[in-house]
């Protein structure tokens, strides 16, 4: 879990080598702003909690690469979505 650790950026690249991770916590976090593909080395991930924190706009290819991703968490409201990546 990386909650509430003041984080303010994801960059491409930043979750390198993670790739078995399923479960991925930024809750509580001050991200204003995620690359494009920052997400993609993480080709095993299921869940994604981004709930309270500061984003605004969120890139459509922000969430490239993630075909395993089944629940999406954002600001207090759970989102099933389906992806094609």
């Amino acid at each position: 879990s990386l909650e509430q650790n003041e984080m303010v950026d994801i960059k491409f690249g930043q979750f390198k080598s993670l790739e078995n991770l399923n479960r991925l916590n930024l809750v509580r976090n001050k991200i204003k702003n995620i690359q494009e593909y920052a997400f993609q080395d993480l080709v095993n991930l299921k869940f994604l909690f981004l709930e309270e924190n500061k984003l605004t706009v969120i890139h459509e290819k922000v969430f490239a690469g993630l075909r395993r991703l089944i629940e999406l968490y954002v600001d207090k409201y759970r989102s099933i979505l389906r992806f094609i990546c």
